[in-house]
């Protein structure tokens, strides 16, 4: 229901460019993989006796490998969305929105965790569910507002 939403809320540029739904998948697959993996990577940060600046360090260590994955992967597939469609907005939208959405989905993927802890959730349970509709949501939202503000007027 989440992607329903903001896929319906994003109506207007999806219908200005429909190119931009062949690539929903790839921004939903990446970010979903880095969240589980950022996931996996700060479980252990959760452990009873571990400080909370061996967590905080953990979301920022996470943070910057988003980064890099997102803007390398973003721009591998923005070069070949601008080689295959010819359109080189269009490839400035993949690449931009892949690094703000890998780095925003190791944020969380990292977070997340710690989160649950301090609420008394058990993390190794509820944190994939969680973490996989939350970046399938905020992915899509990044990847359609940064296309309706780039591609604005076509």
């Amino acid at each position: 229901m989440a992607v329903a939403l903001v896929l319906t809320g994003h109506i207007g540029e999806l219908e200005r460019v429909i190119t931009l739904a062949l690539f929903i998948p790839i921004v939903s697959a990446t970010t979903g993989s880095v969240g589980i993996q950022s996931l996996a990577a700060s479980l252990t940060t959760t452990a009873p006796g571990v400080s909370a600046q061996r967590g905080a360090l953990a979301v920022i260590m996470e943070a910057r490998s988003g980064l890099v994955l997102g803007t390398v992967s973003g721009v591998i597939a923005g070069g070949l969305a601008t080689l295959w469609k010819s359109d080189v907005m269009l490839g400035v939208v993949i690449a931009g929105s892949m690094a703000a959405s890998l780095t925003m989905a190791a944020i969380l993927g990292a977070s997340v965790p710690g989160v649950l802890t301090k609420m008394r959730i058990d993390p190794a349970i509820a944190s994939g569910p969680l973490i996989t509709t939350l970046n399938d949501a905020i992915s899509l939202s990044i990847y359609l507002a940064v296309a309706g503000w780039l591609l604005a007027g076509r």
